[in-house]
């Protein structure tokens, strides 16, 4: 995985406000895990590595040593950016759900406005106005958003979504993703920007 030295933050422009202050956090996240595994890798003492808790290391080889280190560094960063795809789509569901009531608002408006409510059309036409609390997951966001967004940003999200639920249950079903966490924002910001 990665190493300190070759850390650099992607000069990634991400416009909404609370997906940069997620992708920020984990870029703290990350740095703080790997400035622990060099510290952890240089300290022939084990004492850094031992006041972390780590009970890692067995025979205290220096080959053997640092293997086990790096392996166990790799792990903990891969849980760690599983944890963001988590934050970072549960940031986006609460972007997006934020702005359902709006919507939802706007459109019985617009029907009110151009629509005499005892007409055939005014009759009929609120009953099919969804509500706010018809809303309520990423599969309802994705058929909301099936046709309202390019298709390659239709397509990322599909794969967003099932990648999410894997991680949510364990892994257990679906399929490793090729996405990266700066995959991950771009897409989701780019749809945050085309539906407002």
């Amino acid at each position: 995985m990665d190493r300190l030295a070759d850390y650099q933050k992607k000069n990634l422009e991400i416009f909404n406000e609370d997906l940069s202050d997620c992708y920020n956090n984990y870029l703290i996240m990350l740095k703080i895990c790997l400035m622990a595994k060099d510290r952890a890798v240089s300290d022939k003492s084990n004492k850094y590595i031992f006041s972390l808790g780590g009970k890692l290391l067995g025979n205290k080889t220096t080959t053997n040593r640092a293997k086990k280190i790096e392996i166990f560094f790799d792990s903990l960063q891969q849980d760690l950016i599983d944890s963001y795809f988590i934050n970072i789509v549960a940031t986006f569901e609460k972007i997006i759900f934020s702005k359902i009531p709006t919507a939802v608002g706007d459109t019985r408006k617009i029907v009110k406005d151009n629509y005499d409510e005892n007409g055939p059309f005014g009759l009929v036409i609120g009953r099919f106005i969804k509500a706010t609390n018809d809303f309520n997951n990423l599969s309802n966001i994705k058929e909301l958003l099936r046709g309202k967004i390019p298709s390659d940003l239709f397509d990322g999200f599909d794969e967003i979504v099932n990648y999410r639920n894997r991680i949510a249950h364990g892994k257990r079903f679906g399929e490793e993703t090729t996405l990266n966490l700066e995959d991950l924002i771009y897409n989701l910001d780019n749809i945050i920007q085309s539906v407002t």
